[in-house]
């Protein structure tokens, strides 16, 4: 309890990059300095919680080794060790989880590839609604530059109006395209302060093909304070539980219910609820 380390085996040695004798004695936050996986802030103390709550605590962070050595992602478990009914020490069990993470970033890149085919065809359906307004504004132009056109029939109001329009819709071929970047390339990239809702709207617009024909969507998306996240990985959070809402609908009903509310809670926090009226999860 005097926050200092007792012991390091040979492996720890290795994860920690120091010697057992250079160990000992010094300051466990020292030579264990974690930081959030997400947010790269100093991690929550899991050897003080253990102690504190005399319960194991498990806990992922990155541990921020010193130049040359890279900072390593890792998985540890704290666990407090009894003295006449009361924590004295912490046992802390630390294993190198890089190759854990690696992993875990396939199948989120997997988990993005098998939602492509819905994307796909609700995308074709969201660009070429504004590419056809573009292009009708266009040819309209078109038509006052042909040959056979002796003067304008529109005024320069009519043009600078048909213009801005199909300026708008480019606009909103570029932001779709630049969503979809976003989403499929955000493995690497930090977390940082998201609004929920956007997720939520991206991820509505990749199922909404499919939740056409299967249920009726009504949102209640109030402003909620921003969250520290990757804006794809709520997407797919999203993303996910909408597929299994629609899953949990059964064709042959017809057409299911699912309600998405964005709300903030009495403690100031962002809080999102999906709710669906299908069969759910059997008992058994």
């Amino acid at each position: 309890r005097d926050g200092t380390v007792h012991t390091l085996s040979p492996k720890g040695e290795v994860l920690l990059g120091g010697s057992a004798g250079d160990a000992v004695g010094r300051p466990y936050a020292e030579l264990l300095p974690l930081a959030d996986e997400r947010s790269s802030t100093p991690a929550e103390d899991p050897v003080a919680q253990a102690l504190r709550e005399r319960r194991a605590v498990r806990a992922r962070a990155v541990l921020k080794r010193r130049a040359p050595a890279p900072h390593l992602p890792v998985a540890l478990c704290a666990t407090p060790v009894e003295g006449d009914d009361v924590p004295v020490h912490a046992l802390v069990l630390l294993h190198d989880a890089t190759e854990e993470r690696r992993r875990e970033a396939q199948l989120a890149l997997a988990d993005r590839m098998a939602a492509v085919g819905l994307l796909t065809s609700g995308l074709a359906h969201e660009i070429n609604n504004p590419l056809t307004f573009v292009l009708g504004n266009l040819e309209v132009l078109a038509e006052q530059f042909s040959p056979e056109g002796s003067s304008f029939s529109l005024g320069e109001a009519d043009i600078r109006t048909i213009v801005l329009d199909a300026w708008s819709g480019a606009e909103r071929i570029r932001s779709i395209v630049a969503k979809l970047r976003r989403w499929g390339g955000g493995l690497s990239r930090p977390a940082g302060p998201v609004d929920v809702r956007s997720a939520i709207g991206f991820a509505l617009k990749v199922v909404e093909n499919e939740l056409r024909h299967r249920a009726r969507v009504t949102t209640s998306l109030d402003p909620v304070p921003l969250v520290v996240a990757r804006e794809e990985d709520l997407t797919q959070i999203f993303l996910s539980i909408l597929l299994n809402a629609l899953q949990a609908i059964p064709e042959e009903r017809g057409l299911g219910s699912i309600r998405i509310v964005a709300r903030t809670s009495a403690q100031g926090e962002a809080v999102c609820e999906i709710h669906d009226d299908g069969t759910g999860i059997s008992p058994d």
